[in-house]
């Protein structure tokens, strides 16, 4: 029996593992950026983060007036 990670998407995948262990998958674990997946678990710093104001979609966190402008601005 060879324990190990079983899913090909892993970075720790291995073809004659016939028992299922853990598996390790980088990618951003930065449960505040904006591509922080929680199946990561390694970090490799790829995070990527909000312009100050805006959300992950660009949208303006401050626009009381809804004209598509930020009131900062």
């Amino acid at each position: 029996m060879i324990t190990g990670c079983m899913d090909s998407s892993a970075d720790n995948y291995n073809s004659n593992a016939n028992n299922a262990g853990d598996c390790d998958y980088s990618g951003c674990t930065n449960a505040s950026a904006c591509n922080y997946d929680a199946i990561h678990n390694i970090e490799d710093g790829s995070c990527t983060y909000a312009d100050s104001g805006y959300d992950c979609n660009g949208v303006c966190l401050a626009d009381a007036d809804g004209d598509g402008v930020c009131d900062a601005f």
